[in-house]
């Protein structure tokens, strides 16, 4: 049975009650707010904590069943979204601050004014029933320009204020009618998964065996991504990768492995809906910033103003770039599954090379990639894969390399060396048949390498700031203590 997932807020005024809610219901959560996903304990649920604003597409795109969710959120992001329960507790209160330093008698006096505001709907809701003709812009660069104009000046009383109901409530997606009625299964949204998989193969003719790999993924839509030989006659060697539609993957997987003898297959999936979500939902908030910030320059006079607009267009198109850049590689990876192959003869399947698995923790990842990649390439090595992500802030990689198995126990040594080592499995292999192995032509010691981001990394820049004024502060007292003691020993000698 699949569990119900609900959502509710990561933080605020719901968060507390939703989850009392729950307790009330007898259903007890194991993990706490710290986590985007915690289970029931004893009811077939998991509550995702998410932040407000995003509540309603995680709705829509079936990512979650239920929420528990404020009136007012449901009127600025999900008109669209059907309301199965009213809980009935809990209201917020929308005001309209001026400046003491203006004018203001009645309500008329917003007419024409310019109103930033993170509830546009609301308050264009409100001004219409008043009949007036006020702008309203969302929350972001005009906002700013509106606290620069009132930060000087207290807020005056809320005579402007509005209050408006916001009951709680269970919201569910909005189901179509099928011709027997309203259908009572969500609509679960298409999962977004990157699939992997890495194939050794003992076959007698190696090109032949890669030319077959190669017409397997041409013939289900795929390509030769790269392609990596060596050796002659019954010594040679191959490794491959190629890419399948994610449609295909298990067909190419099936059919190369009729390619010979398959000597090890490992198989991979990674879940990145959420994520690929959570990046859409960030990169259509800011387009509409952008949007917004567009619209506002055309009608800014100002020099300051159009200045400060600037800087946030600025800021707002990199973070389109950022979430763009990150969707397309998501992209990628998940309409072409990877399937990795080594092809190699008999008299190479008579010794076993060491192979070791190894996850690390260092501070910043990139630079460390960088840094393997560069001892890989200087012992004649080969990159089969990398795989670099984001998540919750914070970088991990998960790379694959080869190398010579007279470079293994260094290699090994040196990524010991890169950081904080959380787990490390080493297979030392095994010689030949007939003794040691001969020299290998190709690098085929195997080690697979994951990198995440230190959790107990240090701000340095936070610590010169904590160090800094410390430091002059003791310094003070040292001098201070100096000059005392001259002192005391001037009036002695008097």
């Amino acid at each position: 049975m699949e569990p119900i997932k609900i959502a509710i807020q990561k933080s605020g005024r719901l968060n507390e009650d939703s989850l009392r809610i729950l307790k009330d219901c007898g259903i007890s959560i194991d993990n706490g707010r710290d986590q985007l996903k915690a289970a029931a304990r004893d009811f077939p649920m998991e509550v995702l904590y998410l932040r407000n604003g995003d509540i309603p597409q995680y709705l829509r795109d079936g990512v979650v069943d239920i929420a528990i969710i404020g009136e007012n959120v449901l009127f600025e992001k999900g008109k669209d979204i059907r309301v199965s329960v009213r809980l009935g507790f809990s209201k917020c209160r929308v005001s309209l601050a001026l400046p003491k330093s203006v004018d203001y008698s009645e309500i008329g006096d917003l007419d024409g004014k310019r109103i930033a505001t993170s509830s546009p709907n609301t308050v264009r809701h409100f001004l219409d029933k008043a009949d007036l003709a006020a702008a309203t812009q969302d929350e972001g660069g005009f906002s700013r320009l509106v606290e620069q104009a009132v930060a000087a000046a207290p807020m005056a009383p809320p005579s402007a204020a509005m209050e408006m109901s916001s009951d709680l409530q269970v919201l569910t997606k909005v189901e179509s009618e099928s011709a027997g009625g309203a259908s009572g299964a969500l609509e679960i949204a298409e999962r977004k998964v990157i699939s992997t998989a890495f194939l050794s193969i003992e076959v007698d003719l190696v090109e032949a065996a890669t030319t077959q790999v190669r017409d397997i993924a041409d013939s289900l839509g795929g390509f030769l991504e790269n392609l990596n030989s060596s050796g002659a006659d019954e010594g040679q060697q191959a490794n491959m990768t190629v890419r399948v539609p994610q449609a295909q993957f298990s067909d190419a997987v099936e059919r190369i492995e009729l390619v010979g003898k398959v000597q090890s297959k490992n198989l991979g999936s990674e879940d990145v809906s959420e994520r690929f979500i959570d990046l859409q939902a960030h990169l259509k908030s800011s387009i509409r910033e952008e949007e917004s910030l567009l619209s506002l320059l055309g009608r800014t006079t100002t020099v300051s103003e159009v200045l400060t607009i600037e800087r946030e267009l600025t800021r707002v198109r990199s973070n389109i770039e950022r979430f763009q850049a990150h969707l397309n590689f998501l992209e990628r990876r998940i309409d072409l599954a990877t399937i990795t192959v080594s092809l190699f003869s008999p008299d190479k399947a008579s010794g076993e090379p060491p192979s070791a698995s190894m996850r690390i923790e260092v501070n910043g990842v990139t630079d460390h990639v960088d840094a393997v990649k560069s001892l890989v390439a200087s012992s004649n090595g080969v990159v089969d894969s990398v795989l670099v992500s984001l998540r919750n802030g914070k970088e991990s990689a998960v790379m694959t390399v080869h190398v010579f198995s007279d470079d293994f126990n260094s290699t090994v040594d040196f990524l010991e060396d890169q950081g904080r080592v959380r787990s490390k499995d080493v297979q030392e292999g095994k010689p030949g048949e007939y003794g040691a192995a001969s020299p290998e032509e190709k690098p085929r010691a195997r080690i697979d390498l994951t990198f995440v981001e230190d959790s107990n990394s240090v701000n340095i820049g936070l610590m010169v700031a904590i160090a800094a004024p410390i430091g002059a502060l003791a310094l003070g007292v040292i001098l201070g203590i100096g000059f005392f003691g001259v002192y005391r020993r001037g009036g002695r000698t008097s």
